[in-house]
């Protein structure tokens, strides 16, 4: 009985336990998915919603709901911007997390097209979804042009 108290532990003691999944940096998920928002990489910016995504832009008509919603947002801003925008460095950056949800709320300054650059504010909240974050809602708001 000794002997096989003696081999389960050692084998049991021998096993490593199993590494934490990694969890990625949605810092990283965020810029990412501006990046390819603006630079017109659609299916990147597909990729990164979850099926259920709400968006709200900053006009009281801009309300989306799901990917094809999401699809016809980004259609209309790449042809208004003629795939020439780009997103500047986030700041007042804050967020929370909690399991398989986290909320990040952020300042961050926008050129679309010939425009003038603006500071946009977004809320958006994600979720890991297949180990990867994904999109579920989003807002933004124009807060008015760069000094």
């Amino acid at each position: 009985m000794l002997t096989i108290l003696a081999l389960a532990a050692a084998a049991s003691a021998a096993a490593p336990a199993p590494a934490p999944p990694r969890v990625p940096d949605l810092r990283e998920a965020v810029i990412a998915y501006l990046n390819a928002y603006a630079s017109g990489d659609k299916a990147a910016v597909i990729g990164a919603l979850d099926q259920n995504v709400q968006l709200y832009g900053g006009d009281l008509s801009d309300v989306y709901h799901g990917v094809s919603g999401a699809a016809d947002l980004f259609d209309a801003d790449q042809k208004q911007w003629g795939g020439n925008a780009k997103f500047g460095t986030m700041f007042n950056v804050s967020g929370v997390r909690d399991g398989q949800m986290a909320s990040v709320m952020f300042d961050i300054p926008f050129t679309g097209g010939k425009g003038a650059t603006v500071n946009e504010r977004y809320a958006m909240v994600w979720r890991i979804e297949g180990g990867a974050w994904k999109l579920l809602m989003s807002s933004n708001a124009i807060l008015g042009a760069t000094k």
